[in-house]
């Protein structure tokens, strides 16, 4: 680049879809332009340097491929109205600072520069630099996005190495003709700015290119200083600090990395639904819980977008399976067709790209590069899956709160074009500046909090690297108007178990829980790859004794210890949420600890639903009349002791309901026999321990005139031929009467007045699996998939949270002595009123 006497040219850059268009532009005004120009007669505020001549406004048209961006005496658009040299008058809502204070006019170089300007962009090529190579579309030149300490003193200034700092960094600079001397007070540097040099700036450039990032450096730290001194008078609630930034102009950094890719629409059916917002804790920090990578720098590719998505999905990866692992960026640059790469993206369609494509690498077996590539995923490098994802309602940040309290990080979208927003340091930053409406970045959400003088604030991990900020993070204000449009576009992925592993699979089982044989087609994945941790064997050696597991083999042995070990860890992380008031429930160990979710399933869950409901069999039941607050029929007598089953719910459901009537009719509690209708009432649709209907089982019993007891036909964990005797009948049954749909309020008339009730429930998730006590929610037990037969017994409230009272059949170590406590009138949670039965004896 040449610098002719007077004009210094710069080239700019913006992005028309994926062209890169190039355009040239006199950065400063020629010689014969200054001296027709009157001086600027402003106060300068420097003793002793030059007054800065007035800058007339540009009034060329700007490229269709810039954003527009109002620039004043700094790096940042807000500078426009600031007085100081870039033009503009002041703002009507401007604080009036004293003279000392007011925003300082850069100083001006004695030769090739009267007074330069940052409006400009370099086209720069950083790509090489992770290879360990800079350049700036040419050889030995230097990326600024890269910056990193110089690994040698002697790459210091004498004055830094003798650990001297000069108190004023308002400088007056002169530039000499090979080696450039600046002065400040009584200290003098030779060669580049300390701060320039700390950040690898010192670059062997062509004159008037480095003269150009000379007065971009002026200015930010002009900008910096005069912020912080506004800062010690109390006006800011944060500070600013030079970076690695700090030869670069706003908009340079904007283009260069800033890529969020705002979507035209976005899709309600897949939005957030908060609940019990009252009950949020006052302040969370995942990266204490263990939830958050290392920060990592995206470079000068626009690719925020893909560290914000792999950020989220690492917190549910975590959330999930107890495992940190980072994931690949790179994998989403370059495989998101429908994102643009460095060129920008959004998160959701990372998202979106991660659940069809049914993986992601990790960050090990597919490196970050910071350019755009072929695609290269490998499946070997699998690390999770991603079975969907929820969009925060747009602009709440109560729900956002929410979000971030009970899911984990959350991808957001911010604008981030302010110079202060590239200078942070440290505090919380608010700058009345920051447009809602421009959302242009991508971040993480990965916490929030309060100052100890109530300053609310979200904790953001950036992408710029440890340099930039608080390590990385920028703590940014809450509550305070969607603040930078941060709950504009947030977004959260949802991981499943059986998404978040590769496939190692397992064709048998030997425990003594069940005999139910898993098809050919529904092989489990083992939760994790590996070597069990040999710190836990004493432990898994207790264990196995105490549930009394054997395994055929040693291999079978080996596989279940990985089992047991991801739920360990899964127990243990929700365990220790819940101690922060994330959860209204425990976790812990029980007898299916060795078998993943999707064994537990395939082994425990079947209640078949029925596809129409006989409308004649419905019965609506008067809700006019107070109902007791609480009901426990156990207290009653009407409830039996809790037993296990294989695949056989239905079937202890319905015994269990029927037992209660008989108890109502006859005063006496007998225990009916499952067994009885797992063997018997397959000609009625059922199918033993391999599923059935609840209203089929009576049916049966209606039919047949009778079901045997629980002493004369035992249960036997397997279908056997039926053997029924009218000598063992313990129970009758005249009908059946089926509940609305999904109507909490006739399921808790029908308990209170009639006794307990057969439903359905999801019991998919591992959360259920391991559930120890508590009330149980889990926003992610979706309604509409109900699988799992049990008994409603009562009712009740506890802390404020409504909950049902529910027999499990899962035996005496699961849960609360085999029961468990569900949410209750929380939006038909788990469906457990979505297919009430009951039988009328």
């Amino acid at each position: 680049m040449r610098c002719d006497s007077g004009e210094v040219p710069a080239v700019l850059t913006a992005r028309t879809g994926k062209r890169k268009v190039l355009i040239v532009r006199s950065l400063f005004s020629n010689q014969a332009e200054n001296k027709k120009k009157k001086p600027n007669t402003q106060t300068n505020p420097f003793p002793g340097a030059p007054p800065s001549p007035a800058v007339p406004r540009s009034t060329s048209r700007r490229h269709p491929g810039f954003r527009r961006v109002v620039l004043g005496a700094g790096a940042g658009r807000e500078g426009a109205g600031r007085g100081g040299g870039g033009g503009g008058g002041e703002r009507s809502d401007q604080k009036v600072l004293p003279p000392a204070l007011e925003p300082h006019t850069p100083p001006s170089l004695d030769s090739a520069v009267t007074h330069p300007t940052p409006a400009v962009q370099i086209k720069r090529s950083c790509r090489d630099a992770f290879r360990g190579r800079t350049r700036l579309d040419g050889p030995g030149r230097a990326c600024p996005a890269f910056g990193k300490p110089p690994s040698s003193p002697a790459a210091y200034s004498p004055l830094e190495r003798e650990g001297g700092r000069p108190t004023n960094l308002h400088m007056r600079t002169e530039q000499k003709q090979q080696v450039g001397m600046i002065r400040s007070g009584n200290a003098t540097w030779i060669g580049a700015p300390p701060d320039l040099v700390v950040f690898n700036k010192h670059r062997h450039l062509e004159q008037g290119e480095e003269t150009i990032r000379r007065s971009i450096w002026d200015k930010n730290m002009l900008l910096i200083e005069a912020h912080n001194r506004e800062y010690e008078l109390g006006i800011h609630s944060y500070e600013l600090g030079m970076n690695h930034l700090g030869d670069m102009t706003s908009e340079e950094v904007a283009e260069k990395m800033m890529g969020l890719q705002v979507p035209m629409f976005r899709n309600s059916s897949d939005t957030y639904i908060p609940d019990n917002m009252q009950k949020l804790p006052k302040a969370i920090d995942y990266r204490k819980l263990g939830y958050v990578t290392p920060v990592r720098n995206q470079g000068s590719c626009g690719s925020c977008w893909a560290f914000s998505s792999a950020g989220a999905l690492e917190g549910q990866l975590k959330k999930t399976t107890g495992q940190l692992l980072s994931l690949s960026p790179q994998n989403l640059v370059d495989c998101v067709k429908e994102n643009d790469g460095c060129g920008g993206g959004y998160m959701t369609n990372a998202f979106k790209y991660v659940m069809t494509n049914r993986g992601i690498d990790s960050e090990e077996s597919y490196p970050y590069v910071g350019e755009d590539q072929q695609c290269a995923y490998n499946k070997t490098g699998r690390a999770t899956g991603c079975k969907g994802y929820k969009v925060i309602p747009e602009g709440n940040e109560k729900a956002l709160q929410a979000a971030v309290a009970k899911m984990g990080p959350v991808s957001v979208g911010i604008d981030a074009t302010l110079y202060s927003f590239q200078f942070y340091k440290r505090g919380v930053y608010y700058d009345r500046n920051c447009n809602k409406d421009d959302i242009n970045h991508a971040v993480l959400a990965v916490g929030y909090g309060a100052t100890p003088k109530g300053k609310k604030y979200w904790i953001i991990k950036n992408s710029w690297g440890e340099d930039w900020g608080h390590k990385g993070y920028i703590l940014m204000a809450r509550n305070r108007n969607n603040f930078c449009g941060i709950a504009s576009l947030a977004s959260v992925p949802v991981i499943e178990l059986r998404a978040a592993f590769g496939a190692n699979c397992l064709s048998g089982f030997s425990g003594r829980l069940s005999t139910k044989r898993i098809p050919q087609d529904r092989h489990t994945e083992a939760f994790s790859h590996g070597s069990p941790n040999p710190l836990l064997s004493q432990h898994w050696e207790m264990w196995k004794k105490f549930h009394h597991k054997e395994y055929s083999s040693q291999r079978e042995e080996g596989e279940r210890r990985l089992n047991w070990e991801a739920n360990l860890r899964l127990t243990e992380l929700h365990n220790l949420e819940a101690s922060l008031g994330l959860h209204s429930f425990t976790m812990g160990l029980n007898h299916l600890a060795d078998m993943t979710p999707e064994e537990v399933d395939a082994r425990l869950n079947g209640l078949l639903v029925p596809e129409d409901l006989d409308a004649n069999l419905t019965v609506a039941l008067p809700l006019d009349g107070a109902l007791p607050p609480t009901v426990d029929w156990r207290k009653n007598g009407l409830v039996s002791d809790v037993k296990s089953q294989c695949g056989s719910c239905w079937a202890f459901s319905s015994a269990g309901a029927l037992e209660a009537q008989m108890k109502k009719r006859t005063g006496r509690l007998v225990s009916l026999s499952p067994q009885n209708l797992v063997d018997c009432s397959r000609s009625y649709g059922n199918h033993g321990c391999n599923g059935g209907y609840l209203s089929k089982a009576f049916q049966y019993v209606v039919q047949n005139e009778g079901l045997d007891s629980d002493s004369f036909y035992p249960y036997e964990f397997k279908e056997g031929q039926c053997r029924y005797s009218v000598k063992g009948r313990a129970a009758t049954c005249a009908g059946f009467r089926l509940l609305p749909f999904g109507n909490e309020n006739t399921l808790q008339a029908a308990v209170a007045t009639i006794g307990p009730v057969s439903v359905g429930i999801n019991a998919q998730l591992p959360s259920f699996h391991n559930y120890r006590g508590g009330v149980y929610y889990d926003p992610q037990c979706n309604s509409r998939k109900v699988n799992h037969a049990v008994l409603v017994v009562g009712y009740g409230t506890d802390q404020g949270q409504d909950y049902w009272l529910v027999k499990n059949s899962w035996g005496p170590y699961w849960g609360e002595k085999g029961y468990v406590r569900m949410a209750r009138n929380r939006q038909n949670h788990c469906g457990i009123a979505s297919f009430p039965v009951f039988p009328t004896a």
